[in-house]
């Protein structure tokens, strides 16, 4: 038998799919292809929105708005470099964004309607549940109940609980429309997703095992202990008294302690006998999380994979912890930038399609 520790951890980070680009408009494969044309790119809200957060938090939108000026920077140089005009973002940056864009010559508004960016280094909020349970091999476990679930549920997030970190899917999205400024017509939509495509679900499941010593009665035990010193001490005896006497005396020894030796196993096999009847192992509070985690030898992975059967008629106790992980500041601003620029060049590599290049 094994008792075992059932860790549920979720996390709250992770972008939405923004699906697939498309064609809105027969025209725009040749519209786009006419790189005389002049364009601009008019920002998502959280671009344009200059309220700024409550004192002392930092939001997605606020790190956002951060990148915004080097992020549509690369997206505009990236257009001059295609052979297109390119007009400043922020001279299209309000709310009659298409006659400011007439006025200023602009034939294609590129506006960007989302724009949204998923880092493990940003700060994420991690839910850990740890359930108890016992399991004998080619059977369902059974769930534990514990006196003081919380102490051993605290005990087993603090060894194993800082192992499972936190695997949020690093990721940048990012819709935008073309608009043509002259008919107003949308020629074309831009949905992507980049990022860890591999990366791990937002849930994830790990089983811990430990596997207890059997009890003995206390009495059976304690005269085992004894039958079995003294017919080492007898043995001892009697070989020593073979050197000095002849007969009957070494003999007796000998056989005196063989009955003690044969006392003391079959009060082990007793003792164990009982302990099977009564279920006699160590209580599961004082194994769970204390002892080293093992591998029982019908589990594959090194701690389980999360999908023990159990036995849905059972209750038990469980321990549950929030946690909020802050990311540094260096390494958030370097994700960040990283995955905005995969945006800009899935951008740019969807429009050369688009256009034929």
């Amino acid at each position: 038998m094994y008792y075992g520790a059932h860790f549920r951890r979720s996390w709250n980070a992770d972008a939405t799919d923004r699906g697939q680009s498309q064609v809105m408009d027969s025209e725009a494969a040749v519209t786009l292809r006419n790189t005389a044309l002049t364009i601009a790119f008019y920002p998502p809200d959280t671009c344009r929105n200059q309220s700024s957060a409550p004192l002392g938090s930092v939001t997605s939108e606020t790190l956002l708005r951060l990148d915004c000026g080097d992020f549509l920077a690369e997206l505009e140089g990236a257009m001059a470099s295609e052979g297109y005009h390119v007009v400043s973002w922020q001279l299209i940056n309000d709310t009659e964004h298409l006659t400011r864009a007439r006025d200023l010559g602009v034939d294609l508004l590129f506006e960007i309607n989302n724009l949204e960016i998923v880092s493990r280094e940003e700060s994420a909020a991690a839910d850990t549940t740890i359930e108890f349970f016992s399991q004998v091999e080619g059977e369902p476990s059974r769930r534990l109940v514990l006196s003081d679930a919380a102490a051993v549920g605290k005990r087993c997030f603090e060894a194993y609980g800082q192992a499972l970190t936190a695997n949020p899917r690093d990721s940048g999205a990012m819709s935008l429309k073309v608009v043509s400024v002259h008919t107003g017509r949308s020629l074309w939509l831009f949905r992507k997703t980049v990022g860890d495509s591999d990366a791990a679900s937002a849930v994830r499941e790990d089983d811990f095992y430990f596997r207890p010593e059997r009890t003995y009665d206390g009495r059976l035990g304690r005269a085992a202990a004894i039958s079995i010193g003294s017919g080492t001490a007898f043995a001892i005896g009697g070989i020593a008294l073979s050197d000095e006497f002849e007969g009957e005396a070494p003999l007796t020894v000998m056989q005196v302690s063989g009955g003690l030796f044969l006392g003391g196993g079959v009060a082990l096999a007793i003792g164990d006998i009982i302990a099977r009847a009564k279920g006699g192992f160590v209580d599961a509070e004082k194994v769970i999380c204390l002892q080293r985690a093992v591998r029982p030898p019908w589990v594959e992975e090194s701690h389980g994979d999360g999908k023990a059967p159990q036995d849905a008629s059972t209750e038990g106790s469980s321990f549950s912890v929030s946690q909020r992980r802050e990311g540094s500041d260096d390494k958030r601003a370097k994700r960040r930038a990283e995955l905005l620029h995969a945006v800009v060049e899935a951008f740019l590599e969807d429009l050369r399609k688009l256009r034929g290049k």
